[in-house]
This record gives structure tokens, sequence and C-alpha cells, in this order.
């Protein structure tokens, strides 16, 4: 689980402002799916939000 965490955390520095999941995986030189799972994984704590497919932090 720490490692996810982690991993999770990379995602949260890189949203500097909303992007969408192709640019945030772009920025941390990932694929997409991995990316994809690492939003899925914020979202769940309640840390990101995803509209289509641009991501924001939450409020």
């Amino acid at each position: 689980m720490t490692t996810r965490y982690y991993r999770g955390l990379e995602v949260l520095y890189a949203l500097d402002e909303p992007k969408t999941v192709e640019k945030l995986s772009t920025a941390l030189e990932l694929d997409i799916e991995e990316c994809a799972d690492r939003v899925t994984y914020l979202e769940v704590f309640d840390r990101v939000s995803k509209v289509g497919e641009t991501v924001y932090l939450a409020k």
C-alpha cells in the first residue's frame, strides 16, 4: 500500500493545474493505463476528481 500511496503523490505533485490523463502520463513518463490507475486510486480517497478526461485537484 505504501508504494501505491507514493505513486499517487507523484500525480498530485504533477497537478499544478487541471490536466488530461494523457498530459499527466506524458509529464510523469508513464503509460496512460498506469496513470489512469493512479488517478482512480486518488479518486477513491477524494484527492482528485475527474470530469471526462480532465483531472482536477479536489477542493
